[in-house]
């Protein structure tokens, strides 16, 4: 823990259930294996992931969670009766993505979105188009749901994150206001004592 490679723990499983989750959705889009091997030879030697699957960043998880959701998502268009558990798993795949990072809230409602959309297109009835949504997001939705509770719980706001990452606080270097008004933290500069 104190070397720093534990996050490969995590980081590098993720990073290997991520090319195989590329693997296989090039293999569902191009029905080719050679396009599919060459893909995931490109994510396998790009020298960026390479160097963040042994780091404890969230990021590879990030990456495995979007590609799983994708595979999982070409699979249940393909037969929507047949693979509905297809779409479950791709809505467990986006909660990851939306406990991991919050680009995490795009990919739910892009996910959203493209479920409802493919779901009416291809059955051209408005109430499976709604099931699907609903079956996909009560899954997908949940660690959203878990952010804010955890934000209310420890900062005393639901949205806490969104005030850090907007507004002046997000563009000044330091900060000259109390911690408190900005994180909901106490301000121990100074106290090593109570900072410990």
């Amino acid at each position: 823990y104190y070397s720093g490679i534990a996050g490969a723990f995590v980081s590098t499983p993720a990073f290997i259930l991520g090319g195989i989750y590329l693997y296989k959705s090039l293999v569902k889009l191009t029905k080719s294996n050679l396009i599919a091997f060459l893909g995931s030879l490109l994510y396998a030697s790009n020298i960026n992931l390479l160097y963040i699957q042994v780091t404890p960043m969230s990021e590879p998880l990030f990456i495995c969670s979007i590609l799983g959701a994708l595979y999982h998502f070409i699979k249940w268009q393909e037969d929507m009766k047949k693979n509905l558990i297809s779409l479950v798993v791709a809505g467990f795949w986006t909660f990851v993505a939306t406990l991991t990072r919050y680009e995490g809230f795009m990919l739910l409602l892009v996910m959203a979105v493209c479920v409802t959309v493919v779901s009416y297109l291809k059955t051209r009835i408005r109430k499976i188009a709604e099931g699907s949504f609903f079956v996909f997001v009560t899954m997908a939705a949940f660690g959203v749901f878990l952010w804010l509770i955890y934000s209310w719980a420890i900062f005393g706001h639901p949205l806490n994150w969104y005030k850090i990452y907007t507004g002046k606080i997000s563009v000044i270097s330091t900060v000259e206001e109390k911690p408190q008004s900005t994180w909901g933290i106490e301000n121990y500069k100074g106290n090593l004592e109570k900072a410990v």
